[in-house]
C-alpha cells in the first residue's frame, strides 16, 4: 500500500519535498497507462468499500476479515 502511495506521488506534477527520488522512481516503474489505470481502480475500490454503508452495517470482525481480505489481494 505504501508503494502504491509513493507511486501516486510520483504521477503528481509536483512531488512532495523530501521524496524527489522516491516518487521518481516509482513514478518510472508504472509505466504503461494500463498499470496506472489498474493500480487508481484499486484505490478508489478501497475507497469505495471503506466509505460504503455496508461496511457500517458489519460488525468489528466482518471489518477486519474485509481488510484482510484486501491486503491479501494486494499482496
Amino acid at each position: 500500500l505504501l508503494h502504491l502511495h509513493l507511486g501516486f506521488s510520483g504521477l503528481l506534477p509536483i512531488p512532495p519535498p523530501g521524496h524527489f527520488r522516491d516518487s521518481w522512481t516509482w513514478s518510472h516503474s508504472f509505466t504503461s497507462p494500463q498499470v496506472q489505470e489498474y493500480a487508481f481502480s484499486v484505490l478508489v475500490g478501497i475507497v469505495v468499500l471503506a466509505e460504503s454503508p455496508i461496511t457500517t452495517i458489519l460488525s468489528f470482525w466482518g471489518r477486519r476479515v474485509t481488510l484482510l481480505l484486501l491486503f491479501r489481494v494486494l499482496g
